[in-house]
């Protein structure tokens, strides 16, 4: 959000915590409180805000990596009826330009079933699938050590999905080489 209000956008963030609408504020967009899961909401929050771009983020993970295996049916969840929400809501604002993230490793059965059926919808839609590497450096999992490749610092990442706005491509892969 940084690069982005730096670059003269103005951005809002959706969070569905209370307790994270003080950050949004804190960096400088504009808090949208609002579940994924409640398409009514989701669609009025997005209509209002009317965006030129939507660029989702959408995930349910825990704050600790060890948890990651136990959130993975909450997470496919996210991926399949969040963003299909999301992309209704979207619709619904004139069909703004999309940016979805997904990833670029292999996944197990039930999430690699996930995250193809997300792409999909994003394809179909017109828009754009992001899938980065793991991502460390400060807030993420990894900030102390290198995870498996693909991989990606976190600040790069910010950096490369900020570009990304300009971008026809239907694919980006935002991973050090």
């Amino acid at each position: 959000m940084p690069l982005l209000l730096a670059g003269g956008y103005f951005v809002a963030g959706m969070t569905r915590s209370p307790e994270k609408v003080r950050i949004l504020e804190n960096v400088g967009a504009k808090p949208i409180l609002c579940d994924v899961y409640d398409p009514e909401d989701l669609e009025a929050s997005i209509v209002s805000f009317d965006p030129d771009i939507i660029i989702s983020l959408l995930t349910d993970l825990p704050d600790h990596a060890r948890y990651v295996r136990d959130y993975s049916e909450r997470n496919n969840r996210m991926r399949t009826e969040g963003v299909r929400n999301l992309l209704s809501a979207a619709r619904a604002a004139d069909s703004p330009k999309l940016i979805v993230e997904s990833v670029a490793w292999t996944l197990e059965r039930e999430s690699a079933e996930a995250v193809d059926i997300m792409e999909k919808m994003v394809w179909e839609y017109g828009g754009i699938v992001i899938r980065y590497g793991r991502l460390y450096g400060p807030g993420t999992y990894y900030q102390n050590d290198l995870p498996a490749k693909p991989r990606i610092h976190v600040d790069r990442a910010a950096i490369l999905t900020a570009e990304s706005i300009l971008s026809e491509e239907k694919i980006i892969v935002i991973a050090d080489e």
